[in-house]
Parts: structure tokens; C-alpha cells; sequence
């Protein structure tokens, strides 16, 4: 097991922190070609992980994704993830800017 994603340069992940896997691996490890449905909540690492070249966004119908205002702009994150073919069919926005949504393929 472990997480998917980056650490920020110049931090060191616990010793005991599972491992970080890249998106290449993930999807190596999982055997994936396909995903029906991307659960994604990863504290702001959203934004890096899933941008409009992401293969594991490339493979996916549905998204439910809570998109963090204090890593980036969710509005402009939003509009990148509708270039990626996706349109928003439900979402509910926080005090502090964020986001939860779901979104499917177009």
C-alpha cells in the first residue's frame, strides 16, 4: 500500500509514512486501463496530481473530488478539469473557497 502523490521540495516524509507511489506506478502496480469512479481527497496534492495531462484523470468516467483553496484555484482547476472533457454535475462550496464536486465525462 501506499499514497499517491509528491512530497514539496525539501520535505522528508516520516519514517514510518506508507510510501508514495507516482501516478505511473499506481497504475503500473494496479494493473489499471480503466476507472469508473476516482474518489479523490489529498489535502491540496490535487492539484498536482491530477492536471489536464494526468493519465489516471485520461482513464476515468467519474470524478468526486474536494478540491483545497489553500493550494490553489479551485475556479481555474475546475475549468482545466472541463477542458479534460468532464462536466461538474454537483458541487458545494466551503467558507473558505473550496470545493467538493462530482463530475462525469462528457
Amino acid at each position: 500500500g501506499g499514497f499517491v502523490g509528491c512530497l514539496p521540495e525539501g520535505v522528508e516524509a516520516e519514517s514510518d509514512a506508507p510510501p508514495l507511489l507516482s501516478e505511473d506506478d499506481l497504475i503500473e502496480q494496479g494493473q489499471l486501463t480503466h476507472i469508473n469512479f476516482l474518489k479523490c481527497d489529498v489535502e491540496g496534492g490535487e492539484f498536482g496530481l491530477l492536471t489536464r495531462d494526468s493519465k489516471l484523470l485520461a482513464m476515468t468516467e467519474s470524478l468526486g473530488i474536494e478540491i483545497h483553496a489553500f493550494s490553489g484555484d479551485v475556479r481555474h482547476f475546475m475549468s482545466e478539469v472541463k477542458k479534460g472533457g468532464f462536466q461538474f454535475v454537483k458541487f458545494s462550496w466551503a467558507p473558505d473557497g473550496s470545493c467538493t464536486a462530482l463530475a462525469k465525462r462528457i
